[in-house]
């Protein structure tokens, strides 16, 4: 069973090196969010619940 990852990042460079390293990994996780500022990563976090969140401190709209 995959587990189910969100990146939560605002730079798109970071992003495509994120998401390249885990398909050329080959691991057993499967994308299923990408989120580029803080309020839209935790709307995201409360409708998948993901397993895994890679998640950037420093985003806009960053909710404390």
């Amino acid at each position: 069973m995959k587990s189910n990852l969100i990146i939560a990042e605002d730079n798109l460079d970071c992003i495509k090196n994120i998401y390249n390293m885990i398909k050329i990994k080959n691991l057993n996780v499967e994308v299923v969010g990408i989120t580029t500022d803080g309020e839209e990563t935790i709307k995201l976090i409360d409708k998948i619940n993901p397993n895994i969140l890679i998640l950037d401190l420093k985003m806009p709209k960053k909710m404390v």
